[in-house]
């Protein structure tokens, strides 16, 4: 119902119009049902679901209408049962059932045939949701006599338990469908009268006609029911004249896991499928599209007789394929081959099992985009964006809905934020009103998609949405409606490309900043197993053993590209989740490891890097410094022995004097090259700030408070010859971090470990660098490349970036020296002229409780050096940091191949996906034009040049390759 009139009535005509909305809510829709039948409930609870097939082979208990049967996240099966007196086969009969959460109806061969949902609890606004607890059953009605067995979830479409979850209604009943048909035409003109002028002859009778309806009713005509079906018959629908021509899909966004487990998400798959089965068959303009190959997979491995009926509606066009991504992922904490992979899985699923080649990236959730998304998306093969989240900005409005995004490489694609800003549109006349008032390009472009129906939760479009199109279709003053497939909306937005205007860079939101910290141990664990299974690819395919491990790596890679999914790995996901999720990641990293266990070796280490690796590795309390040729096999160089214990607070290295506070532990000054580069002596300062954010939020003004300077409370430092190893604890309240610093002497850099026991709610770990460096400008690390963003406040959209994600590193540069923070699997940072701080940990309770506490460690470096980040190779330190070197037997220590470019990276050496042979994939990190030769050191048949998903582009005709600013290049090479 519309919130707002764009019109002031009287005191009468406000209370006429209420009386009107107490008719259609309170009044009307009372009289479509007719009781014929209270059903007999017996059924089980049981807290994980039990198979159809296995349903009898528990006892039955009997319960009844207002019986709470289970706690949350709790599995019942239901047996609805009973015999309909005066019986007519020629009247249709309806399930009316309410179980309190979420259910599913099967029929005696155990398919799914339709999805129920208490929506209410969750919608509040839509009173009226009849789709999703009725459903027509004479078809399972035998003889009379009714036995039906329902599966149900103990939760609401929000991971709720909304009334304690009683049962509300299992019930048969008839339904006056003239009755309904009036309810929705009535509940049409209330919505469409406040967006007429009040002083049009229009306005008028439509108002008239509304209240003639409601006096027929309220003074008993007895043939109210028709006269008021020829009043709303004989209204004049005003053509639209709009020039807005509005595209609508049915949609249901899916979080693959939020504020439910992932197991639930598969269940409620299964019911927004059947939800949309019935849909489709009882409406033939209808069109939905789906957006994740992950839950199409689920799809088929839960019901594969819906998957089959699945694939007819994709194939007739009733269902749409939509987005590229294996899942609705996030952008900025996955590292650039995670993307590529999202793609590339993605969008071959959809081609081998519905020979269907999508055109977009569909993301309406995901909390950013990073600025190099659309090089990796026009190079999977796509061509268009959609997002909605840009609309949840809080500080500037995002200035465009329909756009050209121009990436780092100077790539651009088609992008458009539906102007309602919103993927659960009720497709009321406000909705579609709203629309017109929102699109910033409507004079120029007179197309906008909007998508309707229930999501996040599931459940999909409900008959009433599609009785609300049907009315408002060319109706004056709503945009013309038509049912379209997304893909035809983008492609006819193709002919206004040239009227678009282009946006540069990154999207960012300007929301939710906390994700890039929220849930440490997870982030830890993707970079972990990014890393793990870049080096075992690489060293599989120098030791010509990927064949034998490319389905297991492809199933690996699809688990870890699913706990990217935009909830999981930003940590907004309840505690559950994250229960599952860390032994899930254990299992992973065993099952690589298990992959070259008979390879490992205590002798050689394996360097999967294109450069030369130089790291230090401590073992039975020794240092070992390695110093590894690219893509070889080597033993340590150095080896570093415990000399003593030491009281000295003061250490010098190549270029650095270090002095460490000895109260605080803090270091207190870095002098490099004679001149002090800390603006203040808190140099790896541990701060906690009270944190009264959400896992999605970080309050903007949290730097007002004075923080607290974790306390010290214990130290040792040991020498190891040239290795200074000093470790420290510090205490918090109930909470304990004991820290690594390791000092390299022959290096300029410090390197810090921490070992983290959190145990305080509501508060917020960062450690701060005050680096004296005036520059207004900070370069960071992210996919394929990097981005500069200002370090001052100068206006509202620098205020709004007061935190913001990298990938590995960022780096500071002026006339004198520089400084580059290089972190592993930690990505939220805050820059301002003064200091750059590292956002650490996050202990939020909500959504999931005790965010963060527990224990959990990482790392990161500081780097002093002269010139930028890519003169001094920061971007390879970040990744021999974030590199998982495992001992490994050498082969024969051939290169697998050889660049004459520095400034020329891989992301990836794997078997190409059709088996065929192998796929290397180079890019460019400087932002400058390149030239580099390859060279290959084996035999090989064929050379062509490949998109992102391994497509032909053209054959490779020779190894010199030339590379623009961050351009990535993928070569597959037929053995």
């Amino acid at each position: 119902m519309p919130l707002k009139s764009i019109n002031e009535y009287t005191y009468y005509e406000q209370e006429q119009l209420n009386k009107l909305k107490y008719f259609y809510d309170n009044q009307l829709r009372n009289l479509i049902d007719t009781e014929i039948l209270n059903l007999k409930i017996e059924g089980f609870v049981t807290k994980e679901p039990v198979l159809f097939k296995d349903r009898l082979n528990y006892e039955l208990k009997s319960y009844q209408v207002g019986d709470a049967w289970g706690e949350l996240f709790d599995c019942g099966w239901f047996k609805l049962s009973g015999k309909i007196k005066n019986y007519n086969p020629n009247e249709t009969y309806y399930l009316k059932l309410d179980l309190g959460g979420e259910a599913l109806l099967y029929n005696d061969k155990g398919v799914p045939l339709k999805g129920f949902t208490s929506g209410p609890t969750a919608f509040k606004d839509l009173k009226f949701n009849p789709s999703k607890i009725y459903y027509p059953i004479n078809d399972l009605i035998n003889d009379s006599k009714i036995e039906l067995w329902v599966d149900a979830g103990a939760n609401d479409l929000f991971g709720r338990l909304d009334n304690d979850g009683i049962i509300k209604s299992a019930k048969i009943v008839k339904r006056d469908l003239k009755i309904r048909k009036l309810m929705y035409d009535v509940e049409n003109l209330l919505g469409i009268i406040p967006l007429i002028k009040k002083d049009s002859k229009r306005h008028q009778d439509l108002y008239n006609a509304l209240i003639e309806i409601y006096y027929l009713y309220i003074y008993d005509d007895i043939n109210w029911l028709e006269k008021s079906l020829d009043i709303v018959k004989s209204l004049d629908k005003v053509t639209s004249v709009d020039k807005l021509h509005l595209y609508v899909t049915g949609h249901a966004h899916i979080d693959l896991a939020w504020l439910w487990p992932i197991r639930e998400t598969k269940r409620k798959l299964l019911r927004t499928i059947t939800n949309v089965f019935y849909l489709i068959e009882n409406h033939d303009r209808f069109i939905f599209g789906i957006s994740q190959p992950q839950m199409i997979l689920w799809l088929k491995e839960e019901s594969p007789e819906l998957y089959e009926k699945f694939k007819q509606y994709v194939k007739i066009g009733r269902i749409e394929l939509q987005g590229g991504m294996w899942v609705e992922a996030d952008t900025n904490i996955p590292n650039e081959e995670s993307l590529v992979r999202q793609m590339l899985y993605g969008i071959k699923f959809y081609e081998e099992e519905f020979n269907v080649r999508v055109k977009n990236l569909w993301l309406p959730d995901t909390f950013g985009f990073n600025a190099n998304m659309p090089q990796i998306i026009k190079k999977s093969g796509l061509d268009y964006f959609l997002t909605i989240k840009l609309t949840w900005n809080l500080y500037n409005e995002f200035p465009h809905n329909t756009f050209r995004w121009r990436g780092i490489d100077k790539t651009d694609i088609i992008a458009h934020i539906p102007p309602l800003g919103n993927y659960n549109s009720n497709a009321t006349p406000l909705d579609h009103f709203k629309i017109k008032e929102n699109y910033k390009e409507i004079k120029d472009i007179p197309i906008a998609l909007n998508l309707y129906g229930i999501g996040d939760g599931g459940g999909g479009p409900g008959l009433e949405h599609l009785e609300r199109i049907d009315r408002q279709k060319n109706f004056d003053p709503l945009p013309y409606i038509s049912h379209r497939k997304a893909e035809r909306f983008f492609e006819y937005l193709e002919n206004y490309k040239r009227k678009m205007p282009f946006y540069d860079g990154e999207l960012y939101l300007e929301n939710h900043q906390g994700v890039y910290t929220s849930k440490s141990e997870v982030k830890r664990y993707n970079n972990l197993l990014e890393s793990t299974l870049k080096t075992i690819e690489t060293y599989l395919v120098i030791n010509n053993k990927y064949h034998k491990y490319h389905d297991e790596l492809n199933e690996i890679w699809k688990e870890v590209l699913l706990y990217q999914f935009h909830d999981i790995l930003p940590g907004t996901s309840i505690k559950r989740v994250y229960d599952e999720l860390i032994p899930n990641y254990q299992n992973l990293q065993q099952r690589l490891m298990k992959i070259v266990e008979s390879d490992l070796t205590k002798e050689t280490m394996f360097n999967p890097l294109l450069k030369k690796a130089t790291f230090l590795k401590k073992e039975n309390n020794k240092y070992y410094l390695y110093d590894l040729k690219p893509l070889s096999f080597d033993k340590f160089k150095n080896e570093f022995k415990y000399i003593k214990e030491t009281k000295e607070l003061n250490f010098n290295t190549n270029n650095l004097k270090i002095t460490l506070d000895n109260e605080r532990g803090v270091i207190k000054s870095i002098i490099y090259k004679n001149k002090e580069t800390l603006n203040s002596p808190n140099f790896n300062q541990l701060l906690v700030y009270k944190d009264i954010g959400d896992a999605w939020n970080i309050e903007k003004n949290y730097r007002i408070q004075t923080p607290t300077e974790m306390k010290l409370t214990g130290r040792v430092i040991k020498e190891y010859e040239k290795i200074i190893e000093i470790n420290q604890n510090y205490t918090f309240k109930n909470s304990h971090l004991k820290e690594t610093i390791i000092i390299n002497q022959n290096k300029d850099e410090i390197e810090f470990h921490h070992e983290i026991n959190w145990q305080d709610l509501g508060y917020m770990l960062r450690s701060s660098f005050p680096i004296n460096i005036d520059s207004n400008i900070a370069t960071y690390d992210i996919q394929f490349g990097n981005i500069t963003r200002s370090r001052t406040k100068k206006d509202s959209y620098d205020l709004a970036r007061f935190e913001v994600p990298m990938q590995n590193w960022v780096s500071l540069k002026n006339n004198k020296f520089s400084f580059s923070l290089i972190t592993s699997g930690k990505y939220g940072t805050y820059t301002d002229l003064n200091l750059l701080d590292l956002n650490l940990l996050r202990s939020t309770n909500r959504p999931g409780i005790n965010g963060d506490i527990g224990k959990t460690s990482y790392k990161y470096l500081t780097v002093f050096h002269e010139h930028d980040h890519m003169i001094d190779n920061i971007d390879h330190r970040a990744m021999v940091f974030n590199t998982t070197f495992l001992k490994l037997k050498e082969n024969s220590n051939l290169k697998l191949f050889e660049l004459d470019n520095i400034d020329i990276s891989y992301s990836t050496i794997k078997e190409s996906y059709d088996k065929k042979g192998i796929i290397i994939r180079l890019y460019e990190r400087s932002g400058y034009n390149q030239e580099a030769n390859l060279k290959l050191n084996f035999d090989y048949k064929k050379l062509e040049l490949v998109n992102l998903v391994e497509d032909y582009q053209n054959v490779l005709a020779n190894l010199r390759l030339k590379f623009k600013p961050f351009e990535i290049k993928t070569i597959k090479i037929y053995l």
